[in-house]
């Protein structure tokens, strides 16, 4: 089994920060599928020319479309953890980053434990190596035993399975941090 998370929004509770912080992960029951994903969109990268990663804010409504039509194919499960920041009043989650990070790394993994068994976990960002180890412990004692093989943090960059999870994740969170713009439908 394979998950792929990755996060919308930032993590900042100023005046000017996102409302809504978006995590999700994308999950594979086999690396079979995982492997189909990766090559459709490696495929569609070849067949329009597309030199870069698949970074939903980097890329116009056309990709984005060609996209999204392309990874139908592939066979997935996506699960979402939607937070209103507003709704947050632990202190210490709205000043320490990788708390909150944390607090919502597990719920969203929590929430869905029953359907992750022995996995693969890849989460985008490199973040620091105190913060990749921290992160890893606080997940292993939160997580039920067997729920995760392996933990790894990527870079999006050389991970396309990690671009899908940036596309799909940044997708559903449109509505909530970015309802102002015209492709900003609510699909959750």
């Amino acid at each position: 089994m394979l998950v792929l998370i990755d996060e919308s929004g930032c993590t900042g509770f100023k005046p000017t920060s996102s409302t809504h912080f978006v995590i999700g992960m994308i999950i594979f029951d086999t690396f079979k599928d995982a492997e189909k994903a990766a090559s459709i969109i490696t495929n569609l990268k070849k067949e329009v020319g597309f030199k870069r990663e698949f970074r939903f804010s980097s890329c116009d409504n056309r990709k984005r479309d060609l996209f999204f039509e392309a990874i139908k194919k592939a066979c997935f499960t996506i699960r979402l953890f939607v937070v209103e920041k507003k709704l947050i009043y632990s202190p210490e989650l709205k000043v320490k980053d990788d708390l909150f990070i944390n607090y919502c790394l597990k719920s969203l993994m929590k929430d869905g434990a029953h359907r992750i068994s022995n996995a693969v976990i890849k989460v985008d960002g490199k973040g620091s190596r105190v913060f990749r180890k921290s992160c890893e412990a606080y997940l292993r004692k939160q997580m039920p035993t067997g729920t995760i093989k392996d933990i790894k943090f990527c870079d999006s960059k050389n991970d396309i399975l990690i671009q899908l999870a940036d596309m799909v994740v940044s997708a559903y969170s449109r509505p909530y941090n970015n309802s102002n713009k015209a492709d900003a439908i609510h699909c959750v």
